[in-house]
């Protein structure tokens, strides 16, 4: 049996006609919603990173000293091994970047960010073995090099000191003739810096 409409005529039920129709409407209000939300989601987390590197900046600041009237520079890894957590947590923070979210970044932002990456996880490794080191080159040149192993994950995947100087950094540098700066990690250096 069907329901007599207001207007007195049979028909479909009136209130369950406009339940339909301001359901749909909720529905479509979500789905919108939802949509929003998913393409501002890479936004949000690209904004996430840090890229004054405030953290690495600041147990550089700690760990690093000028040499030779300022034409070098020497990393204090006793410092760093002190401020392991530190670095850890910065590492993990690089470790987080997405290729998608890098892809995002400014190419300076890039630059900075693969530098940084190369800096920070060659201190981790060292700080693996130190202070039983007297030179990065003691990890091997075959077995254990420390530019050929994969002994952490950026951008996604697996990545080597290697890949990113060579497979990132340089052909960034390529691209833009940008002048670069490493960090010279080896133990004869750390010896002056405690000086």
């Amino acid at each position: 049996m069907q329901a007599r409409s207001p207007q007195g005529g049979i028909g479909r039920r009136p209130y369950a006609t406009a339940a339909r129709r301001i359901n749909r409407k909720k529905e479509s209000k979500l789905e919108h919603l939802l949509l929003i939300l998913a393409l501002l989601l890479p936004l949000g987390t690209a904004a996430a990173f840090d890229h004054e590197h405030e953290a690495w900046t600041a147990l550089l600041m700690k760990h690093i000293v000028v040499i030779d009237g300022g034409k070098a520079s020497a990393v204090r890894y006793e410092g760093f091994a002190r401020e392991r957590a530190q670095l850890k947590s910065y590492l993990d923070s690089l470790s987080a970047v997405t290729r998608l979210e890098f892809d995002g970044w400014t190419k300076p932002q890039q630059l900075a960010f693969l530098i940084n990456a190369y800096n920070a996880f060659t201190v981790g490794k060292i700080l693996t073995r130190w202070p039983n080191l007297e030179s990065i080159r003691d990890f091997g040149s075959f077995i254990g090099n420390p530019w050929k192993d994969s002994f952490f994950t950026l951008l996604g995947k697996p990545m080597t000191l290697d890949g990113i100087e060579h497979d990132m950094i340089r052909e960034q540098i390529r691209a833009g003739k940008v002048p670069v700066a490493f960090l010279e990690h080896d133990w004869a250096l750390n010896q002056a810096a405690a000086k």
